[in-house]
């Protein structure tokens, strides 16, 4: 059995709405059916910019289904068909959500304790 990964929800907004996305396990398993490529592929690929503006629809559509129901899903990504530049706007919190997840846990308690010695 798979065990859940460490996830951490981002936040997108489009007009007035804010939508939570997520990366679990199944967003990861869903987005490298979609895609065709790995997760360490597309890792790669926000990295260095190089994903198809088609592959960023479907990270944020992916990352959005824990939180949201198929219809908000629907129209969250003709609107990205739309507006691209919704996709640099949101960049970060896109990324944060794809990221974060991946990152070890005992990296991420690292960071922690680096940002609470600055903070003294």
């Amino acid at each position: 059995m798979i065990t859940e990964i460490l996830t951490k929800p981002a936040e997108i907004r489009i007009e007035n709405n804010s939508y939570k996305i997520e990366y679990d396990n199944k967003a990861y398993a869903q987005l490298e059916m979609m895609t065709g490529k790995g997760v360490f592929q597309i890792y790669e690929g926000l990295l260095k910019g190089t994903l198809k503006l088609s592959e960023y629809n479907d990270i944020v559509c992916c990352a959005l289904e824990k939180h949201n129901d198929s219809k908000q899903i629907k129209e969250i990504k003709k609107y990205i068909d739309k507006n691209p530049s919704f996709i640099t706007q949101n960049m970060v919190n896109i990324s944060s959500a794809f990221v974060t997840p991946l990152v070890p846990p005992e990296q991420v308690q690292q960071n922690q304790e680096k940002k609470a010695l600055k903070k003294k």
